[in-house]
């Protein structure tokens, strides 16, 4: 039988695009064994540290702030060139090069299961999400302002609706001086508007016009969930947390 010059560049065509389609998948499923927002938990100065970062192809950010349903690396090495760069995994080893003149770093990696456990000695695991456009009938609320200059202190709620409305309530504290009077004071406001939730992105609308994302996953602090409290449940906020009061 013969085989005629174009038949053969013909199946060979079809052969090339078959291997470039499989490479693809393969690449994509390499990839999605790391890319995600991941939970990191560490003991430090006597207390629980609670970090997050995001790995997505070979960049990572820490800390993102903005939502990751896509994450705005660009945006943020920008505003925060510190905390987003680029790794690679070597073995046991995780090799950041930091952005905005940060040092670069080696971080061991710990594994379970074939999975990333820990990295630098905090527990690490990958977040959970919301389902899309998801509605919620709860409140949250939690200390977001802590230390600093002026001894700041701040609190936020948040009451979501299932119709797709929220209200926040805001109450931010300055300690400026307590040995003077008039040392202290206090600003509360109050704000509402629509909201959608989607993955690990909080989106809300305000209604004077302004938009806001977050960065935002669900967890549980509960060992036993046959005895688990309502404030067991959380809402991680960018990087604080919020417990559930209603």
């Amino acid at each position: 039988m013969i085989i005629s010059l174009a038949a053969k560049k013909s199946h060979l065509t079809v052969y090339l695009a078959m291997l470039l389609n499989f490479l693809l998948l393969a690449g994509c499923a390499r990839a999605s064994d790391t890319d995600g927002l991941y939970l990191r938990t560490a003991f430090a100065f006597n207390q629980i540290e609670s970090t997050t970062f995001y790995l997505h192809g070979d960049q990572i950010a820490w800390n993102p702030k903005g939502g990751v349903d896509p994450f705005d690396f660009a945006a943020a090495e920008k505003s925060e060139p510190a905390n987003v760069g680029h790794f690679k995994i070597n073995g046991d080893q995780m090799e950041i090069t930091w952005g905005g003149g940060r040092a670069a770093q080696s971080l061991k990696i710990e594994r379970q299961n074939g999975k990333m456990s820990a990295l630098d000695g905090g527990l690490v695991s990958k977040v959970g999400s919301y389902s899309n456009d998801q509605k919620l009938d709860a409140t949250f609320g939690g200390v977001m302002l802590a230390g600093g200059e002026g001894g700041i202190t701040g609190g936020r709620t948040i009451t979501f609706a299932k119709d797709g409305h929220f209200s926040t309530a805001t109450l931010a504290t300055a300690e400026l001086n307590p040995n003077v009077a008039g040392g202290t004071g206090s600003v509360a406001s109050d704000n509402s508007g629509t909201y959608t939730l989607s993955g690990n992105t909080l989106t809300l609308n305000f209604a004077g016009g302004k938009t806001e994302k977050h960065t935002v996953f669900p967890y549980n602090t509960s060992t036993d969930p046959a005895n688990a409290k309502l404030d067991d449940e959380k809402l991680f906020y960018d990087t604080f947390q919020l417990a559930r009061e209603r």
